[in-house]
């Protein structure tokens, strides 16, 4: 997956007590054909949440991207 994170993380508390960061936001902008990927119903366009260390981004021709694994999404976003 790629994803492009979203700035919005104030109303986000950690899931996990012993986690002592915020989760992170991000939009998905590609997805593999992976099972996990399958699994959770990951799509284009979704809102994701990922923990931050996940986020790790690479440069290609001057633009930046956020590969991630589909196992470190934690949970998909429904937003009305």
């Amino acid at each position: 997956c790629f994803v492009e994170p979203i700035k919005e993380l104030n109303e986000i508390k950690s899931l996990d007590k012993y986690d002592k960061e915020k989760p992170s936001k991000a939009k998905v902008l590609s997805v593999g054909d992976g099972e996990i990927a399958k699994l959770l119903n990951i799509k284009e366009g979704d809102i994701v949440l990922v923990r931050k260390w996940a986020l790790d981004e690479i440069e290609i021709d001057g633009e930046k991207f956020h590969p991630i694994l589909a196992n470190e999404v934690f949970a998909k976003v429904n937003e009305s």
